[in-house]
């Protein structure tokens, strides 16, 4: 596991590290906080990665962020003021709890149709936050699990948009969570 008192990544500052960093393939977990407070401007996740936590929490400078892993992790970008462009592989399954909280860039994001579920608070605080994509669900007409104030502390959550494939208006109306929301915040694509 990368981060791991074994190696020269995790519990001690990070502002020396790199202001990139690409993970090495075959790599498994990375420690807890592993990048947290650093000075990346950069990160990609490679798939192998079954496991994170608080990986680059409170990195202000982090601007990009392409994660092939098969999880966000929960707090995995939290405090991340910077990051404004998220690609999200089709290998990801979960969005863990605050995992981009606090992103104040962040405007948009892509959800592929691999994620099952996008944990409580995933974006509290992305006070800036306009849309969601989730229409390239072309294999799965179900919306994927909402949990609880993923939106908190959002100035209007009822201003955000969510691009969705066409026909499953219905099932996000009637979708825990997502019912929260209004018909109108609801577009179909395709």
């Amino acid at each position: 596991m990368l981060g791991s008192e074994d190696h020269a990544f995790g519990h001690r500052p990070c502002g020396a590290w790199a202001n990139r960093s690409r993970y090495a393939d075959g790599l498994c977990g990375i420690h807890p906080w592993a990048f947290a407070n650093s000075s990346l401007q950069s990160i990609s996740v490679p798939s192998s990665v079954t496991y994170s936590i608080r990986l680059c929490e409170g990195c202000t400078k982090l601007e990009t962020a392409n994660i092939e892993g098969t999880c966000i992790g929960s707090f995995d970008y939290y405090g991340c003021s910077l990051l404004s462009s998220v690609n999200i592989s089709r290998n990801v399954a979960s969005i863990g709890e605050y995992a981009f909280g606090n992103c104040k860039a962040l405007k948009q994001i892509s959800i592929p149709y691999t994620v099952n579920e996008i944990g409580d608070n995933a974006f509290d605080g992305a006070e800036d936050f306009e849309a969601m994509y989730l229409n390239d669900n072309d294999l799965r007409d179900d919306p994927p699990l909402l949990g609880e104030n993923v939106f908190n502390n959002h100035p209007n959550p009822q201003s955000i948009i969510f691009y969705i494939k066409k026909g499953t208006k219905e099932k996000y109306l009637a979708a825990e969570n997502w019912k929260d929301f209004n018909p109108e915040q609801f577009v179909e694509l395709g």
